[in-house]
């Protein structure tokens, strides 16, 4: 491939298929106001792939690549003075801060530089955070992070354990964890759950089947035995706490930080959050083997309110975050399924109480 055929290509749309749009694009961690960006793929080959960036609507750039299996082998940047030779390696493009939201946008090609002038977008972010006990400790958190000038609009909820702000840049929980260095508050990872093209239920596929294997589980122990209300609760719990702690267990560190997003004891102490995927896990082989006391179903009927009322809070306070339920195997959000499920269960440790 050479730069007469780069150029061929690129001088009109004709032969290129739409791939996705970026709206705004972000440069440098930057949310950029009218900088948006549209990919293309090449019908005739599917290496040849080409980006054109527009700032409210006026063309910047266009750049085309030619890509080998690991990254971008050599590309060529067309500019309003022209296109540039082959490139090995990527054209310098980054954004400047001048004060406040106003900032400069560069591109640099073979020693040229074009520069334009550019808004920056202050965007919504948040985040759970962990050892928030009174309201000293939002007025301390807030007061640790309004000191730094990227952030804006800080709000600490210690109902929701979340801190709120605005900020232009994309703020990691690592970078805020540095300006809480030294005090009992971390910030953790939420992760958020994408929009999926899947619609409606075939979104909780993954839990739907699970609950299916649990019920066949008990259903085959109820062929076994003879049929009792208490017989098919003992083991639909068995092998509930025995799959849903399993998958918990295989996916431990993915599992702590989904469930420290919403569980309101996990938010408090890290500890719990790592033995929980144990102690589910236990409470089948005690349920399976027909040994759960009195202590035990009293013990299971306030553990599951606690995460049924935790996944309450999450779910009003508007934040949706993976559902953890599944050890973070699925792209599950919390919902009032989830809500349902730990309802369901300390339903069950009651009526074996009880009943």
């Amino acid at each position: 491939m050479n730069t007469q055929e780069i150029k061929t290509l690129g001088t009109s749309l004709e032969g290129w298929d739409y791939k996705k749009t970026n709206d705004p694009r972000i440069f440098d961690g930057y949310h950029v106001e009218g900088l948006t960006s549209k990919q293309y793929l090449h019908k005739s080959d599917a290496n040849i792939s080409m980006g054109i960036f527009y700032l409210h609507g006026k063309e910047l750039y266009r750049a085309w690549g030619f890509l080998n299996e690991t990254c971008c082998s050599y590309h060529a940047i067309q500019t309003p003075s022209g296109i540039s030779e082959i490139i090995i390696g990527c054209a310098d493009a980054h954004v400047s801060l001048v004060d406040g939201n106003t900032a400069t946008f560069s591109l640099c090609v073979l020693g040229q530089t074009i520069s334009y002038p550019i808004t920056l977008l202050l965007q919504k972010q948040s985040f759970p955070i962990v050892g928030l006990t009174c309201n000293n400790c939002v007025a301390h958190v807030t007061e640790l992070l309004q000191k730094d000038a990227s952030q804006e609009n800080v709000v600490v909820s210690l109902e929701e354990k979340t801190l709120y702000f605005d900020s232009a840049h994309t703020i990691t929980p690592t970078y805020l964890n540095t300006l809480l260095e030294g005090t009992k508050y971390s910030v953790i990872q939420m992760h958020i759950v994408k929009e999926s093209k899947i619609k409606g239920i075939q979104k909780f596929l993954p839990l739907i089947t699970m609950f299916g294997l649990v019920l066949l589980f008990t259903l085959f122990h109820q062929y076994l035995y003879a049929f009792h209300s208490h017989i098919f609760m003992q083991y639909f719990m068995a092998g509930f706490f025995l799959l849903f702690g399993g998958l918990k267990v295989l996916n431990w560190k993915k599992f702590v930080p989904s469930y420290r997003a919403y569980d309101l004891i996990a938010q408090k102490s890290a500890v719990y959050a790592w033995i929980y995927p144990s102690l589910e896990f236990g409470l089948g082989v005690v349920y399976y083997i027909g040994a759960a006391s009195i202590f035990v179903h009293v013990f299971v009927s306030v553990l599951m309110l606690q995460k049924a009322h935790s996944v309450y809070v999450k779910i009003k306070s508007g934040n949706t975050v993976q559902c953890a339920c599944l050890g973070g195997f699925f792209n599950i959000p919390i919902t009032w399924v989830t809500f349902s499920e730990d309802l369901l269960m300390a339903a069950m440790a009651v009526w074996m109480l009880v009943g």
